[in-house]
């Protein structure tokens, strides 16, 4: 005897899938990487570092998932030197160094979808340092806009890329 459960599913609140790369050679002197998320109706945040070995490590990828309900995200992006003493509180306190690079972008979630943001880390950018509310791109601060998430490329099923192997 074969069972079938039908059940009402409604649709996941969105996910985003962030790709990291970056022009700037690779372990010297970008060797680290600080990411932090933060929902911009400020009731959560996160953050996770990664080591860079060698330029194979990129580009770097990682998925945000809301918690909750949804709300737009603010993904900050600090490229540092191998080793470097990261410390994620504003400014940069003693004992601590000023990120190589930084990258700032707001976005939000697509009910049902999985969209993909690409944060490039431009050589051009590297020890610019841009005010509070402000990203580099092409080597000048600009303020951070909020990105439709719409507008994002709706990211590929996963192991879809292994369909074409062979």
């Amino acid at each position: 005897m074969v069972l079938f459960v039908m059940t009402g599913c409604a649709p996941h609140p969105g996910r985003l899938l962030v790709v990291v790369e970056t022009d700037i050679a690779v372990p010297d002197p970008l060797g680290e990487i600080d990411v932090r998320v933060e929902r911009v109706d400020g009731r959560g945040r996160a953050g996770q570092p990664f080591s860079l070995r060698s330029a194979g490590d990129l580009p770097l990828s990682f998925a945000i998932v809301p918690r909750g309900e949804r709300s737009d995200v603010e993904i900050t992006v600090d490229g540092y030197r191998s080793g470097a003493s990261i410390c994620t509180s504003p400014g940069v306190p003693m004992g601590c160094v000023a990120p190589l690079i930084s990258r700032r972008a707001i976005t939000g979630f697509v009910p049902g979808s999985t969209r993909t943001l690409r944060i490039f880390l431009a050589e051009t950018c590297r020890a610019v340092t841009c005010l509070d509310g402000e990203t580099c791109e092409a080597g000048v601060c600009v303020a951070v806009t909020r990105i439709d998430p719409r507008t994002l490329s709706i990211a590929p099923t996963p192991g879809a890329e292994l369909l074409d192997a062979g």
